[in-house]
Formats: structure tokens, sequence, C-alpha cells
């Protein structure tokens, strides 16, 4: 009786095999869940710098088809972000979804819905006479 007992346990798991093997899973399920959260927000982020590109490239246009100085003095009689966009707004896909909802103005800066989300806003650097063209940039 006793031989028949020990080759039932032996053929089993054990409780506290069983509680190791469900601890695993577990921490190995948090760590995808983790994973996936924060790849969101990385594509949120990339969404955010692409927005941010086709800002740049619309202002670089703008400032290679207007004399320099005439554009130069323009951009920095544009007291903020809004009429800083509207200088170069024939330059952007306005049938882009980003630039028809949701855009915010504060100052200097501006928010997509994109980046509101995750709290970095876009500006335009200053254009003194000793940079070539200013700068779009993001910020936290």
């Amino acid at each position: 009786m006793l031989g028949k007992r020990n080759r039932l346990c032996q053929n089993g798991f054990t409780l506290i095999e069983m509680l190791l093997v469900v601890a695993v899973i577990g921490i190995l399920t948090s760590l995808v869940i983790a994973a996936i959260s924060n790849s969101s927000a990385d594509a949120r982020l990339v969404i955010a710098r692409q927005q941010q590109a086709t800002v740049q490239e619309a202002l670089n246009a703008w400032i290679a088809s207007t004399n320099l100085a005439a554009a130069r003095a323009a951009y920095n009689s544009a007291g903020d972000a809004s009429a800083k966009m509207s200088l170069i707004q024939k330059y952007l896909n306005t049938n882009a979804r980003w630039m028809t909802q949701g855009l915010t103005y504060n100052g200097e800066s501006l928010q997509t819905e994109n980046m509101k989300s995750i709290n970095v806003s876009m500006s335009f650097g200053a254009w003194t006479t000793s940079s070539a063209y200013p700068v779009v940039t993001l910020e936290e």
C-alpha cells in the first residue's frame, strides 16, 4: 500500500509547483501588457514627430518661395504660433485630419489632439539673422 501511494505522488504535480507555474505566467503576462501599453505611447510620439516634420517642411517651402529678407521679417513679426501657421497654410495639406480637428494654440506653441494625449507641444523657434531657417520643435 505504501509503494502504491509513492507512485501516485510522483506522477502528479505538487501544489507548490502549480503555484510557481501560475506565478511565472502572471509575471510574464504583466511584462507583455506593459510592453503593449508602452508601444501605443511610442506610436503617438512617432505621429507627433511626423506632424512636426510636416510643419517644418511647409515652413521651409514657404521660405524657399519667398524673398529671404521678406520671409524673415514676416516670420519675426508674426507674433504667435497661429500667425506663423497662417503664413505657411498653403504649403500644408489642409485635408489632413490633424489639421482640421482639434488644433489648439497657446502662444508660441500648438498642440494637435495626438500631442495632447502624450503631453507634448510643437513650437516655432526664433529666426535670427545668423540661423539659416527657423526650427520647429517638439517640447514636453
